[in-house]
């Protein structure tokens, strides 16, 4: 926390109001950590060496730990990535410890925000803006929450806001900021690569004609990015994970309840189909964009305390419909094309869980958040007064309450 306080002001000079959001943020990412930990273990009956974790993510994650750090990876059941590996090293002074494992999601929560505001600052030179980014970033609970819990995604979204800030302007170290951003997600979710390496493109095409040299090194990273990535891949797919792969049903036909009704409302075949995808893209969006559910908030409390706050997504909705005023009416008001560049990649990462998973699983988007953040701090500083942008949000708000309502009357009625 004391580090990203002194590397924000040696960057944005003294900022005391985001100083203050950001030392907030990290206490509440710390308190919820005590108490998930606190349940996780004692709280149950367990003890902080043998936890009990619901959530089939959080397990594997503490599993896959355990494997790494009593060495037997290559053998143990249920190793998917490397990401085990990365919180084994928290089991290395002490032994295993959920309290200890948990702190990597912290550092991570806390590198997010804190690149977050310092590639808002890098992009539009106003601190006000940069806080404002923070601010945004730091309300969105769902992304906050995921720095509580033994998840992976909170890392990944780590990896992207590196990316961003080392390629939101183009200096002799922008490339080591790209792959050390791979190697980080390579560790939890290889595949996500991919959605780097487009981004890595998307910036190189604003790069000044001045530095268009960098091109054959961005070829570079791109081919390096690849590598990383099937080696990653072929380092954490066991043999037994091999066996559990080959037998396992499609990802779309989980078995979840409440999965099982939205897809049944959509039609039985549509898990299977890309034809039927494409036609309910704007649905699915939709799906992605409302969930987790504001009204739901004992829902997934049994995966963690923290949990009841991840459905207090009101202020998600405004950031999304700062994000869409911005790329329909703001893009020349709010900054140059480096921030539309940046925004334009965040959509992109948005939009690709949107068919992967049909918009049933939000979390794979909040990578998003951090590439976004900046467009939207820059909005609420730079458009405050134009009266378009009041008007929009008063006509969001009032869509967003009927749709609200009527899926409240759906998921009541039907699931």
């Amino acid at each position: 926390m004391v580090g990203g306080v002194a590397v924000m002001r040696c960057a944005m000079g003294r900022q005391s109001l985001a100083e203050t959001i950001f030392v907030v943020a990290v206490m509440l990412i710390t308190i919820g950590i005590m108490l998930d930990a606190n349940m996780f273990s004692t709280g149950q009956g367990y003890s902080d060496s043998f936890p009990l974790l619901i959530n089939e993510d959080a397990y594997r994650s503490w599993i896959n730990a355990n494997a790494f750090y009593e060495g037997n990876w290559r053998t143990a059941p249920l190793v998917w990535n490397l990401y085990g590996a990365i919180l084994a090293i928290t089991f290395i002074p002490f032994g295993p410890s959920i309290a200890m494992a948990l702190t990597v999601s912290m550092i991570a929560g806390a590198v997010t925000l804190l690149l977050t505001t310092l590639t808002a600052w890098r992009l539009t030179r106003s601190r006000v803006v940069a806080t404002a980014a923070l601010g945004a970033t730091a309300m969105v609970a769902y992304l906050m929450v995921s720095a509580t819990i033994l998840v992976k995604d909170i890392w990944v979204v780590m990896g992207f806001a590196i990316a961003a800030y080392g390629l939101c302007q183009w200096r002799r170290t922008t490339l080591w900021w790209a792959l050390g951003a791979i190697l980080a997600v390579s560790f939890a979710r290889p595949n996500v690569v991919l959605e780097l390496l487009v981004g890595i493109i998307i910036m190189a095409l604003v790069t000044p004609r001045t530095q268009r040299s960098r091109w054959p090194f961005i070829a570079a990273v791109i081919v390096i990015g690849l590598v990383v990535m099937f080696v990653a891949k072929s380092m954490a797919v066991t043999p037994t994970i091999q066996y559990q792969l080959s037998n396992s049903h499609p990802f779309a036909e989980n078995t979840a309840e409440d999965r099982v009704a939205f897809f049944n409302m959509l039609g039985e075949d549509a898990p299977h189909s890309p034809l039927q995808k494409i036609i309910l893209f704007p649905i699915l969006a939709l799906v992605q964009f409302i969930i987790p559910l504001p009204w739901d908030f004992g829902g997934d409390a049994e995966f963690g305390l923290t949990l009841y706050m991840a459905h207090f997504s009101y202020p998600w909705y405004l950031f999304g419909a700062v994000v869409v005023f911005y790329l329909c009416a703001a893009k020349r008001s709010a900054g140059d094309k480096r921030l539309l560049a940046l925004t334009l990649w965040g959509v992109f990462c948005w939009l690709i869980p949107v068919y992967v998973a049909l918009g049933t699983v939000p979390r794979y988007a909040l990578c998003a958040v951090p590439l976004m953040a900046p467009a939207v701090g820059a909005v609420l500083v730079r458009c405050r007064k134009r009266r378009a942008l009041w008007i929009w949000l008063a006509v969001f708000a009032v869509l967003m309450a009927i749709g609200l309502t009527i899926v409240y009357h759906i998921q009541h009625s039907v699931m």
